[in-house]
């Protein structure tokens, strides 16, 4: 290995070379979209940035389009984590309170997300590819819709929300919901973050399906 890749994973040479310095390039690759957008981007920049040949890039990926695919993919499970570890425990505290806080996690969720996708809208194929990744991991939409029925499950199960509430349903309005109030704030409709973040409203409408009779 040259000095000047060495140099760009040093310290995790020993172990595993190859993996260390493919997952440097996908940590710099990640860290330039957050910082630039996909616009522009160069595998020279990329390899500038991550102190390698440019040529060191295809040795690794078969082409740009892989390595930010790979970089988007674990922004994405990243974000994913996060929603599930702010995922409140059924039974605890109150169901309206649980609520207010699933959907600042939605929206914290889709805050991360929609400009993963926004940045490859210009790219039919490559936001199909994206479309795909999210779908075969664990972390789409469909998965935190899913993980949001679950939770209402678990509280129809403990008597603390109505039999007949439909999970998938108010979970899918929920997940909407935080999405329209976000673009809203995008688009100048709300102002701050307490405004785009005030989820009580539409959680209050979601309590009305939710009250055992």
């Amino acid at each position: 290995m040259s000095p000047r890749r060495a140099r760009a994973v040093q310290g995790h040479l020993e172990s595993d070379p190859a993996g260390a310095l493919r997952r440097h390039l996908v940590t710099v690759t990640r860290r330039l979209l957050a910082a630039h957008g996909l616009g522009g981007l160069t595998t020279r920049e990329i390899a500038r940035a991550a102190d390698v040949s440019d040529g060191v890039l295809y040795n690794h990926f078969a082409d740009k389009d892989e390595l930010i695919l790979e970089a988007l993919g674990l922004e994405l499970a990243s974000l994913g984590d996060q929603f599930r570890k702010a995922m409140p425990a059924p039974g605890t505290a109150t169901v309206e309170a649980n609520l207010v806080a699933i959907a600042h996690a939605c929206t914290g969720f889709q805050a991360g997300a929609l400009p993963l996708a926004g940045a490859l809208l210009g790219r039919a194929e490559l936001f199909n590819r994206f479309l795909e990744l999210s779908h075969a991991g664990d972390s789409g939409p469909q998965h935190i819709i899913a993980a949001i029925a679950g939770y209402l499950d678990a509280e129809k199960q403990a008597g603390r929300a109505a039999d007949n509430a439909d999970s998938t349903t108010l979970a899918i309005m929920m997940f909407g919901g935080c999405q329209a109030q976000l673009l809203r704030a995008h688009f100048g409709q709300l102002t701050g973050t307490a405004a785009e973040r005030d989820s009580r409203p539409m959680v209050a409408v979601l309590m009305r399906s939710l009250q055992p009779r």
